[in-house]
């Protein structure tokens, strides 16, 4: 088995530590390697699973392996958007919460919240489609405050301007457009 970590951040290494571990306890083999190792793909016809920790390793392996090759997955939001699945089968562990569900635990957590700040890229149909989520799953007295980064000379002045507004909590999603290391 080829685990291949988006990178070496700490929750894709665990991941891998974790996977490697109950592995190794049932006799299987397994290679480790990271999104940008070098010709990552020649040695990987021997192993018959290979799986992607994280969204880059994901989009990496899904567009360089052959179509004929299923691909499983961890630790990946919104594989749909990102387009897993159109080219081959994929299989694996989301990490979505439901956008209510969310909301809904901000509001057990902050009793009186009203107004939900976020950040979003509007040149992108992915960030723009989690602002729709989001006020598609906030209760009818909540009101969404967004603030597009792209409008802004940095993501600085951007988060001057969503705290300007007096917001009660600020919501982040899983937008690579938005969010990254």
């Amino acid at each position: 088995m080829l685990l291949v970590l988006s990178d070496a951040a700490g929750p894709y290494k665990a991941a891998a530590d974790g996977a490697e571990r109950a592995l190794a306890a049932r006799g299987v083999t397994v290679r480790r390697a990271e999104v940008g190792d070098i010709n990552l793909l020649k040695p990987a016809g021997e192993e018959t699973v290979v799986v992607a920790i994280g969204p880059a390793a994901a989009l990496k392996l899904d567009g360089e392996m052959a179509a004929s090759r299923p691909l499983v997955f961890c630790m990946v939001s919104d594989p749909r958007g990102l387009g897993l699945g159109t080219k081959r089968e994929v299989a694996g562990v989301a990490t979505d919460v439901p956008v209510s569900e969310q909301f809904g635990l901000i509001r057990r957590a902050i009793p009186g919240v009203n107004s939900v700040g976020c950040l979003y890229r509007g040149s992108s149909p992915r960030s723009v489609r989690a602002v729709e989520l989001a006020q598609s799953g906030m209760a009818k007295d909540m009101r969404l405050e967004k603030v597009d980064i792209d409008r802004y000379p940095s993501v600085a002045a951007a988060i001057e301007a969503l705290l300007a507004r007096r917001v009660d909590v600020v919501w982040t999603s899983p937008d690579p457009a938005v969010f990254d290391s």
